[in-house]
C-alpha cells in the first residue's frame, strides 16, 4: 500500500513552501530534490528502541565479537511493515520546540554530523521516513508539517512528501469528504483530523467553526490536534 501512495504523494505536496494555517498544499508537484529520493525501503533498527544505521568511521569497529560492524550478516527476509524502527520514545509532540528538537535529534544520528538533508544513503534516507512516520503516527500529520517547516527549502518538501506517504490510505481518500464519510470507511478520529489538515482545513468538517473538526462524530477528535 505504501508504495502505490508514493505517485499520488509526490502530486499532493508540491508547492509544500505554501501553507494555510501550517498545512501543506495537497494540490502541487513535487521539486526536483523529492523525486529524486530513493524508493521507501524498511526501516533499520533493533528492537527496544532507535537503532539508526551506521555511519563513519565507527562502523568499522570491531564489536564485541570481533567482528567488524559492517560485516554483520544480513537476512534475505524482506522486513516487511514490521521491521522494528523508531521508539515512540524518542520522539516528542509537545511543546513545539520540543517536537522539533526530538525529531531532528532522532533523524539527524543517520546522517554524517547529525544534519537532515534531502540526499543520503539508502539506510539514511530509511531511518528519515521511519521518523517522519513515527511522528505522524503518535503525534498527527499536522505536527510533522509543522516541523517541516522548520527546515529549510531544500528540505522541507522532502519531509513534506514522506508525511503524507506515512498517512497511507488517509492520503487515498478522495476530496471533500464529511466527518460521516471519513467513518464510514472504517476510520476514526485521527484519520479524519489528519485528513482535515491534508485538505486544508474544509469548513464542512467543521461546523461550528470552533477549530475542531468532527466533534459530533468524535467527542475526542480534539486530542489528535497539535498540543501546543
Amino acid at each position: 500500500m505504501r508504495s502505490l501512495v508514493l505517485g499520488a504523494a509526490l502530486l499532493l505536496v508540491a508547492g509544500c513552501g505554501e501553507t494555510v494555517d501550517g498545512s501543506a498544499d495537497p494540490a502541487a508537484g513535487a521539486t526536483a530534490e523529492t523525486s529524486a529520493r530513493p524508493s521507501r525501503t524498511p526501516a533499520p533498527g533493533a528492537g527496544g528502541g532507535a537503532q539508526p544505521p551506521c555511519t563513519g568511521a565507527a562502523c568499522d569497529e570491531p564489536t564485541s565479537s570481533g567482528t567488524p560492524a559492517t560485516e554483520e550478516p544480513v537476512s534475505d527476509e524482506p522486513a516487511g511493515d514490521d521491521a522494528p524502527g523508531v521508539s515512540p520514545v524518542d520522539v516528542a509532540c509537545a511543546p513545539f520546540t520540543s517536537a522539533v528538537d526530538s525529531f531532528d535529534a532522532v533523524a539527524g544520528s543517520a546522517f554524517p554530523g547529525g544534519l537532515v538533508t534531502e540526499f543520503g544513503s539508502p539506510e539514511a534516507i530509511a531511518w528519515l521516513d521511519a521518523t517522519v512516520d513515527e511522528v505522524v503516527e503518535r503525534c498527527g500529520y499536522q505536527v510533522m508539517v509543522d516541523i517541516a517547516g522548520e527546515y529549510p527549502e531544500e528540505v522541507s518538501p522532502v519531509l513534506l512528501n514522506s508525511a503524507v506517504v506515512a498517512l497511507d490510505e488517509v492520503s487515498d481518500l478522495p476530496p471533500d469528504l464529511l466527518c460521516q464519510d471519513v467513518e464510514a470507511r472504517g476510520m476514526g478520529a485521527k484519520d479524519a483530523v489528519d485528513y482535515w489538515f491534508l485538505w486544508q482545513l474544509p469548513a464542512a468538517m467543521d461546523a461550528d467553526a470552533d477549530g475542531v473538526p468532527c466533534e459530533t462524530v468524535w467527542p475526542d477528535a480534539a486530542e489528535w490536534l497539535p498540543q501546543y
